[in-house]
């Protein structure tokens, strides 16, 4: 016998394992293309979520090498093809919309805080106080696999951005002071924290798909 043939076989066997592993990848990449976004809520909050949900939207299509379907052209789908939008938007609601448009995965979320709050520093009560602005967001997030029936992901995630610095004199150590940004500084640093927040939930996203394959 060849003593050099076990080693052929073993080298041949660690061959075939890795190119398994490489085409169970590949296949599950392939067979995930579609998501659907049937609604974003905006939660309480006036101000629009769009810039959030377009940055997300983009994120994973371009990261992740996949269709993603938001919530206008989901409903543009829909009337297409005689469906009517579902009044009000209920879990299973979404999960039909899914179906129907033939989607890999259903993603749905809600924005829970988008404010601009006061932090404050150093402080000399009663002389001086330093502070500066900063943006909280908060966005809870449901990934359901339309494949398998199953939730692979319900998890909120949250980002904060600091803005605009200043010092107010002469206040009480028990007020703070006020927001001195105009609207259009207040929506730069608002995004600053979207865009903190997008970063995060794509790369969790991206992160599970991978691990699934």
């Amino acid at each position: 016998m060849n003593p050099a043939k076990p080693k052929h076989i073993f080298g041949a066997f660690i061959l075939v394992c890795v190119l398994l592993l490489f085409l169970s990848q590949h296949c599950y990449c392939q067979e995930i293309s579609k998501v659907i976004i049937p609604r974003f809520d905006k939660g309480r909050f006036v101000s629009s979520n769009q810039y959030l949900l377009s940055r997300l939207m983009e994120s994973l299509a371009i990261g992740g090498k996949l269709e993603v379907e938001g919530p206008e052209l989901a409903r543009y789908e829909l009337e297409k093809s005689g469906d009517s939008p579902p009044l009000t938007y209920q879990w299973e609601d979404i999960l039909d919309v899914g179906r129907k448009l033939d989607g890999d995965l259903v993603l749905w979320g809600e924005v829970e805080k988008r404010e601009i709050k006061i932090k404050c520093g150093f402080s000399v009560p009663y002389i001086l106080t330093k502070y500066s602005h900063q943006a909280e967001i908060k966005v809870s997030l449901r990934l359901f696999d339309l494949q398998k029936g199953q939730m692979v992901l319900s998890k909120s995630f949250e980002a904060v951005a600091s803005g605009e610095k200043g010092m107010a004199w002469f206040i009480h150590p028990e007020r703070k002071p006020e927001k001195d940004l105009s609207v259009l500084q207040e929506e730069k640093l608002l995004k600053s924290a979207e865009d903190k927040v997008v970063a995060d939930m794509s790369k969790v996203i991206l992160k599970l798909l991978k691990k699934k394959g």
